[in-house]
């Protein structure tokens, strides 16, 4: 006997089967839908059930994976009911099923059903393809057909919605869930069907959920993202409405995440807050307001300067009476009209804010300000809204009474440095914007041989360059005039008499109300600097001539202890320099290669000749003598104060990109460039070359071991490099 279940929503089905069943002496079950048999499910568990695929609330596919997703149930048999799963061949293996009958004639199905029975019973494997496909008088359901196209369709839909949707049945337990709803409570839809929708919340929401669906009848209900429910750690809206027909009645759940949004807002509230208050309590005066030219902010500084109340202030156009005696637009009014062009009419003194865009600029003297006579700089700048809306202005009013008297006093002193400016050791000028020379110093008349009647007559900048530097002059000027920088360039210039001489020229543009107004500028004789630097040059040149003479007597000193790899340096520092001209590196790193492939192998000084020279295979302690070449090498190396990391180099030209060479086992960039060049290099040529204790393996088989190991052992790139120059570029040994 066998403990059976059948699912379906057919009546008919449902009592055809039970008589079948139960008159073969099996203990029969019945459910209506998926919801019903998963009740069931908690207290009987069959040993095989009968599933239709297609039924209300749960259907047969969302059941099949629901049972399979709780491990007490897994050894159920599941056989799916339905002529659609037959014709369309549906993968019932995917859902969970283990077996498929097509509905049909009740005769056909009884035979169908027992033979199942008999085989689960006796162990005998079921061919379900075989059940499916050879079944005859199968009923083509044409509805069924229709309702699960409109079914795949409508989930197609709700799966790809950015909402989560739910449905419920009347006792509010979950029959649907899609992929959002999943995402939001980090369940999947197995394990949310059948649960009672309000325990997916904590307390107080999940009370609030429960009294909400209570009213479901009177109508739908709402939860708006104002006063959010928390789901999971997520605040999210809902949306809750009934959907009635004549068979079946259902609740619809419609879920929003507004947990981003929500925070934005806060954070909106928050920054909004913070700013009204830093303004509130700046130090600088500052007022705000709106687009009607109303004030509504008026901090504390802006009170102490103009001794008004904000209180007076705020909510009026009044902004003007600190200032002035007559009504008349502010900076910050101009802003929010958008009228720069009106600035003249108010303003002497006025220009466009260097910090702010449509932001404006002004200042004067006020006769009586707060009861004092002031020099007030004003910057106004626009305030937009997060949807790019103007929707006020702000304007910073700084008291530079200070530093306006400051600069009258400094320039009635002007004439008094302007001896100094005549007496500096070095040449100062200052040119217009044609590079006319306007004003120079004694220096400057001394050092180019001119008087100056002749900057009365018309002197030029061009007339002291040489004509190879007139052209980058004019690059600089044009510099100087669209990015105010300071320009600091050297340049062969030329004395009245024709002698030239090369200086440094640092010039920086004069502006005035951010309009560029002069060029000045200082020249510094380099001549003596020149001469130095190529007497260095000289110097340095022929040290490293004797640097290369010293690895080339290096490399011979080895070579003399080690005959049957003479040349083998030369061979490598060629092969490896090749590799890296090939990659396109720099001449540096290429003169470090040469010089470090030439001497890389020096560390053999310190293995016995005997070993180098061994005809046979060496034994473990003879390798590890080798082994210690590499930094023997280093130990020779690292105190020569070399200019280049030659020592480095050869210390490393065995190591290798996976970590398994020596002496560091270093990996990948951890090994220099010019390390992992060499060592490519040093293995083409050991294979290539003869060795006391094996004739020459050839090219081929050298070059075979790089592409084989490319990337493991050999940095790709150089490995690439290397394959080209003999493949490609006929390179040869």
């Amino acid at each position: 006997m066998n403990k059976i279940m059948v699912v379906d929503n057919d009546t008919m089905m449902l009592e055809f089967l039970s008589d079948l069943l139960e008159n073969k002496g099996h203990q029969v079950k019945t459910a209506k839908d998926g919801l019903a048999a998963l009740e069931t499910l908690k207290t009987y568990i069959p040993d095989i059930m009968f599933v239709d695929l297609v039924m209300p609330n749960i259907s047969g596919d969302k059941l099949c994976r629901a049972i399979r997703r709780h491990p007490e149930l897994n050894g159920i048999y599941i056989t799916i009911l339905s002529a659609i799963a037959a014709e369309q061949e549906i993968d019932i293996t995917e859902i969970g099923a283990n077996a498929c009958i097509a509905k049909g004639s009740f005769s056909n199905m009884a035979e169908q059903v027992l033979d199942l029975l008999d085989r689960v019973n006796s162990k005998i494997p079921y061919n379900v393809t075989k059940k499916t496909t050879e079944l005859e008088d199968v009923h083509t359901s044409k509805i069924n057909k229709e309702l699960l196209y409109f079914k795949r369709h409508s989930e197609a839909i709700l799966n790809n919605l950015s909402e989560g949707i739910l449905e419920l049945n009347p006792d509010n337990k979950v029959i649907y869930a899609n992929p959002f709803v999943q995402l939001m409570t980090g369940n999947r839809e197995e394990d949310l069907l059948g649960s009672y929708f309000p325990e997916l919340f904590e307390d107080p929401y999940r009370k609030r959920l429960t009294e909400m669906l209570h009213l479901i009848d009177k109508g739908p209900q709402e939860i708006s993202e104002d006063l959010p429910v928390m789901l999971k750690g997520k605040m999210v809206s809902l949306s809750i409405f009934p959907v009635n027909d004549e068979e079946h009645n259902s609740i619809i759940v419609i879920l929003n995440d507004v947990t981003e949004r929500k925070k934005a807002e806060l954070a909106l509230a928050e920054q909004k807050d913070f700013s009204e208050k830093m303004i509130e309590n700046s130090a600088v005066p500052t007022f705000v307001i709106n687009t009607q030219h109303d004030i509504i902010i008026w901090n504390k500084a802006c009170e102490e300067l103009t001794g008004i109340n904000a209180a007076e202030m705020i909510g009026t156009d009044n902004h003007w009476k600190g200032f002035y005696d007559h009504k008349r637009p502010h900076v910050a009014d101009i802003v929010v009209d958008r009228t720069p062009g009106s600035m003249s009419e108010y303003y002497s003194n006025y220009k466009k804010s260097a910090f702010a865009e449509e932001g404006l600029q002004a200042e004067g003297w006020y006769a009586n300000l707060g009861g004092k006579k002031r020099y007030i700089f004003f910057d106004a700048a626009p305030i937009y809204s997060s949807k790019g809306e103007l929707v006020g202005a702000i304007e910073t009013l700084h008291d530079i009474t200070d530093r306006r008297r400051a600069i009258d006093a400094l320039r009635k002193s002007e004439m008094k440095y302007r001896d100094l400016y005549d007496f500096l050791p070095i040449p100062v000028y200052e040119m217009d914007l044609e590079a006319n020379i306007t004003s120079a110093n004694k220096a400057m008349y001394k050092a180019f041989g001119y008087k100056d009647e002749d900057i009365g007559k018309g002197l030029n900048a061009r007339d002291i360059l040489s004509s190879e530097d007139v052209d980058e002059s004019e690059l600089s000027i044009q510099r100087l005039l669209s990015e105010e920088k300071t320009e600091g360039a050297e340049y062969t210039l030329k004395r009245k008499d024709g002698s030239l001489f090369s200086a440094i020229i640092i010039s920086s543009i004069n502006t005035l109300w951010g309009k560029p107004r002069d060029i000045r500028g200082v020249i510094v004789d380099i001549t003596e600097r020149k001469l130095f630097e190529h007497e260095l040059s000289e110097t340095t040149e022929k040290l490293r001539k004797n640097l290369i003479g010293t690895m080339q007597t290096l490399s011979l000193t080895i070579e003399t202890r080690d005959p049957y790899t003479a040349g083998h340096q030369k061979a490598v520092s060629k092969l490896a320099r090749a590799i890296a001209q090939e990659m396109g590196l720099s001449a540096d790193i290429i003169d470090n290669i040469r010089m470090a492939g030439a001497i890389h192998d020096i560390g053999k000084i310190a293995v016995p000749a005997e070993i180098l020279s061994k005809p046979g295979r060496l034994t473990n302690i003879e390798m590890s003598l080798i082994r210690t070449h590499a930094e023997s090498g280093y130990n020779i190396l690292k105190d020569a104060e070399l200019p280049y990391p030659i020592a480095e180099i050869t210390l490393q030209h065995h190591e290798r990109m996976d970590g398994s060479g020596y002496p560091q086992g270093l990996k990948g960039d951890q090994i220099l460039i010019e390390a992992r060049i060499i060592s490519v290099a040093d293995v083409v040529e050991a294979i290539f070359s003869h060795r006391p204790y094996r004739p020459s393996l050839g090219i081929d088989i050298a070059l075979e071991e790089i592409e084989k190991n490319k990337g493991l052992f050999y940095d790709a790139q150089i490995a690439d490099a290397c394959l080209r120059l003999f493949r490609e570029k006929g390179y040869k040994m």
